[in-house]
């Protein structure tokens, strides 16, 4: 058998090693007391001498080959060893110093150094491990590697791998003065340290302050290790099963492996049992096999238990331990490992479950006070705890009585005297009829003087009682085991809670005559039965849905897309309706569907449900202004009774943009456009989706690089990319009859963390299509580095850039490959412009058939009426057949006053028309229009191209003309 590893810290190692030799150079016993029996050093303190010096005669423990202190100051104030604890040395000023043991020469595989620096300004500099080779004399043959260079790290522990280490050769003085105790000299091949044989390890230290004070230099441990073969089990200390069925073949497995000793060799498994079984049932494979290959490769153990034989009745457990015995190939010696292992047939099924409270510090209310597990559609909220404590807590994994794998860790509710009860609310939002059976928990006092006395009462929906009065809580200051407590509900006039109703139980704690201090609570589990319901979702990355509507749109719809997940009943669901509830403005929402609807397949196969409506006719938004309302689906699962699905929906009218050069502007709610030109919207759509959090955008001001119009520095809303290779496209549509001409596309895209390092644009729709319109780069910007990167595409170059009545634009933004664990780091877009101008004019004459240069001027007159080609652009004319009307016109007498009235149309997506209607007496000899004459009685508003004006004039006793101008900025 080969030579175990050098040190007395083999109690930390798992069971299994190979047998062991060791020794601890220096020894911490306030801090590591690994092995009480190798505190040797002294009684009492023993000064050194200035260098190269040995303790005095009294001390026993490890002998020192090489000891020094060298000193700016004539001598340090103090170097000793202190007894039982460390080695100390004090200066007042800078120093260096440098120890070596001596230990049988072994092959050395980690060394291990523990110690602390104290003082003003302290700081250590080119700090070493050193090894001395021991086929060399005691001036040559030693070795170092860097632990640290200058640090200002008061206290420090490290652990060096040889074969990981940067070795030099180390050449020791045992000059006194201001010459160093060491010199480093050359790197050497790591393998001359792997391969050779030592028998002294030492620290060698230089410690500097800044004349401020003392300073105090510890070195509590230094340890050597030497290679063996080590048999590691994982999970190394137990294995559980958990079931309820009571037929239930259940299993786990155990990994083993091994890591190589010196010379390296295989290891055989001889035997892998099963012993000391408390039950029939227990069965393990393989029974033997070789590892022949160190960790991480390993071969995996199967341990099964069968309850069929076995007969385990609810809340009980059958143990055994694995049992593995196994050599290093060639030795003749064997070694054993064991894990214990339990089968547990749980006291309740999973599906039984209606809440479970266990971990106290992230249960609290402070954290959302919900429960840990809860029955689908069942809301369970515990009140009136002031904190999670997680250093206490029960570890009997039971709740109650009833075995079900409760956590052990820590993390117990804690109860203050004078504070409100504990209360534990369950609400039943299933949509079916919930059940309760049990109530079960743990409880203890924390302190001998605490509260000692617990109360349970139940309140709500199920009537009101007292269900448990209790005095003589165990005490349990830290981790261990509660009192168990099992309420038993079955006997109650009413457990049935039924949709929408709720039960309360409150825990009263009291001093029994023990006294006030906190009590515990842990591990809390209501048990019942229900079914688990179908839920119903959205199926795009946002759970509400945005509808825009430019000023020129009267109403506007959207697919809905719905999925379902299956719940207990394992049936499909049927849609029966839509309806809506909270709306800003009452008919301005509506669904067009067939109804009922069946949904066959859960998952997102069901992309079109419905068509949901947004009517702006009826809700006349404003520009910038948007109407809300809350979509309620209606469904019934068969067999599961009616219920109900919600999302928000908005309808939303961006805002007239700043200036003219501007189609649309994105910056804050990004599905549609926050600004654009009348007529004109948009929509963002898939990537991640968008994300409303409160730092995340852009701040800078700008779109891509340009400064006006300013953007906002809301960083509330962006566009948010994640996952491998994402894709979003955003479409631009021209509702109007323009002919708006593309002239750049600009916007700011960033991350914080490595993630997607390029980035693509395309352009496609009835553009002139690229592929690759733009390749970007993207940097990681930092935490919270809002300055986002610029990014600007000139449209001007693309053959097609412009964009007739009815055509569309579509940008598609494709992320670059993600490293794999990069996948959930977001990529942001922000502050989108899409800048060009629109030509309303032309757009409506080439609509109409006029033809360039030959009819198509404003004040062209193809058909020969009385109206120009202005005049019928202006008023919904056809330019192409004549027709002498641009207005409607009647008398009517209103008390006594007789009245001509006039009505024309006017154009709502061009401001630079101006309309004008006066009067005239004479047509031939007045020269202008009178306005002053004709009042405006009517005019209509809300969405849409046209908008009608009426005028009235008193007709009086003369005879007089009425006429409509209209002039284009």
């Amino acid at each position: 058998m080969k030579r175990g590893f050098v040190a007395l810290l083999a109690a930390v190692f798992l069971v299994g090693a190979g047998t062991a030799r060791g020794q601890v150079f220096v020894y911490d016993s306030e801090n590591n007391d690994y092995v009480t029996a190798n505190k040797n050093f002294v009684a009492t303190p023993t000064s050194w001498q200035n260098y190269e010096s040995a303790p005095a005669s009294g001390y026993t423990g490890p002998s020192f080959s090489y000891a020094g202190v060298n000193s700016e100051s004539a001598k340090p104030a103090t170097a000793r060893f202190l007894a039982n604890d460390r080695m100390q040395i004090n200066d007042n000023t800078n120093f260096h110093y440098m120890v070596a043991f001596d230990f049988p020469a072994s092959k050395v595989k980690t060394i291990t150094t523990q110690g602390s620096t104290y003082g003003a300004g302290v700081a250590g500099d080119d700090t070493y491990l050193i090894l001395h080779d021991s086929t060399q004399g005691p001036a040559d043959g030693w070795y170092a590697t860097l632990l640290h260079s200058r640090t200002t790290v008061s206290t420090f522990e490290y652990t060096v791998e040889v074969a990981d280490a940067t070795w030099y050769t180390f050449t020791p003085s045992t000059v006194n003065g201001t010459v160093p105790l060491g010199t480093i000299g050359s790197v050497v091949d790591v393998s001359i340290i792997t391969g050779g044989t030592f028998d002294e390890a030492g620290y060698y230290a230089n410690v500097y302050d800044n004349g401020l004070g003392v300073l105090s230099h510890y070195l509590w441990s230094l340890a050597v290790y030497e290679p063996v073969t080590t048999l590691f089990l994982n999970p190394s200390d137990q294995i559980t099963m958990d079931f309820s069925d009571a037929a239930a073949v259940v299993s786990n497995s155990i990994a083993v492996s091994y890591s190589e000793g010196v010379p390296p060799t295989n290891v055989n498994v001889s035997s892998v049992s099963l012993i000391n079984p408390s039950h029939a049932g227990f069965a393990v494979s393989p029974g033997s096999f070789m590892l022949t290959d160190p960790d991480p490769s390993n071969r995996m153990v199967s341990v099964v238990f069968d309850n069929g034989v076995a007969g385990l009745s609810a809340n009980e457990s059958a143990t055994g331990t694995v049992q593995v015995i196994w050599n290093e190939m060639g030795s003749a010696s064997s070694s054993t490992s064991t894990v214990a292992v339990s089968a547990t047939r749980l006291g309740f099924a999973a599906n039984k479950v209606i809440a479970i409270f266990e971990d106290g510090p992230f249960r609290s209310p402070a954290n959302g006070g919900w429960a840990d597990v809860s029955f689908s559609g069942v809301d369970a909220l515990i009140t009136g705890i002031p904190w999670g404590n997680s250093d206490s807590g029960s570890d009997d994994t039971s709740y109650g009585t009833l075995l079900g794998g409760a956590q052990t860790r820590g993390g117990t509710f804690i109860v203050i005297n004078g504070n409100p009860d504990p209360t534990v609310i369950i609400t039943n939002n299933t949509g079916g009829e919930l059940e309760l059976d049990s109530l079960n928990f743990d409880a203890a006092r924390k302190w001998a003087a605490s509260m000692d006395a617990v109360t349970v009462s139940m309140s709500g929906d199920l009537g009101s009682a007292t269900l448990l009065s209790h005095t003589g809580l165990v005490q349990v200051s830290n981790i261990g085991n509660y009192s168990d407590f099992d309420i038993d509900l079955t006997g109650l006039a009413d457990r049935k809670l039924s949709d929408g109703e709720s039960v309360a139980f409150t825990f009263a704690f009291a001093d029994g005559g023990l006294g006030t201090g906190y009590a515990v609570l842990d591990n809390i589990a209501i048990i019942g039965s229900g079914f688990a319901p179908a839920t119903m979702s959205r199926i795009s990355p946002y759970p509400w849905e945005s509808l825009g509507a430019s000023g020129l749109d009267t109403t506007v719809s959207q697919t809905i897309d719905l999925m379902y997940a299956v719940g207990d009943l394992n049936t499909n669901i049927v849609v029966t309706g839509v309806s809506f509830a909270n709306e800003d403005v009452p008919g301005a929402f509506s669904a067009i569907g067939s109804f009922p609807l069946a949904l066959p397949t859960p998952g997102v196969t069901n992309s079109a449900v419905f068509s949901l409506v947004f009517d702006n006719s009826v809700a006349n938004l404003a520009p910038g202004t948007w109407a809300y309302s809350e979509v309620v689906v209606e469904f019934e699962e068969p067999g599961g009774g009616p219920r109900t699905y919600s999302f928000d929906a908005y309808g939303t009218r961006p805002d007239d943009v700043p200036t003219n050069g501007i189609v649309a502007l994105f910056h804050t709610e990004f599905l549609t456009p926050d600004a654009a030109y009348n007529g004109v919207m948009g929509r963002f759509e898939g990537g991640f989706g968008l994300e409303s959090t409160t730092d995340k955008g852009s701040l800078d001001g700008t779109y891509g690089s340009l400064t006006a119009p300013f953007a906002s520095t809301n960083s509330a809303t962006t566009w948010r990319f994640e996952g491998v290779n994402p894709v979003a496209t955003l479409t631009i549509t021209n509702r109007t009859v323009a002919a708006i001409e593309l002239t750049g596309f600009h916007f700011d895209i960033g991350r914080w963390y490595d993630g997607a390092t390029n980035f693509m644009v395309s352009i496609s729709g009835d553009v002139t299509s690229v592929p690759a319109l733009l390749e970007g780069s993207l940097v990681s910007l930092g935490w919270r580095n809002n300055d986002f990167q610029d990014y600007d595409v000139d449209l001007t170059g693309l053959a097609d850039h412009t964009l007739a009545a009815g055509e569309s634009v579509i940008f598609t933004y494709t992320l670059g490959a993600i490293s794999a664990g990069q996948e959930n780091i977001g990529t942001w877009i922000d502050n989108i412009a899409l800048m060009g101008t629109a030509d309303a004019f032309g757009g409506w004459a080439a609509s109409e058939g006029l033809t360039v240069g030959v009819n198509d001027a404003l004040h062209d007159n193809p058909d020969f009426d009385s109206k120009d080609n202005l005049m019928e652009y202006a008023t919904g004319g056809n330019p192409l057949v004549a027709d002498e009307s641009a207005a409607a016109m009647w008398q009517a007498e209103d008390s006594g006053t007789n009245w001509l009235y006039h009505v024309h149309a006017e154009r709502q997506d061009d401001t630079s028309l101006t309309y004008g209607v006066g009067t005239k007496g004479n047509l031939q000899y007045e020269p202008s229009w009178n306005s002053g004459d004709v009042e405006q009685v009517g005019a209509t508003t809300g969405p849409g191209l046209w908008k009608t004006v009426t005028n009235r004039t008193d007709m009086g006793a003369a005879a007089k003309f009425i006429g409509l101008s209209v002039e284009q900025n």
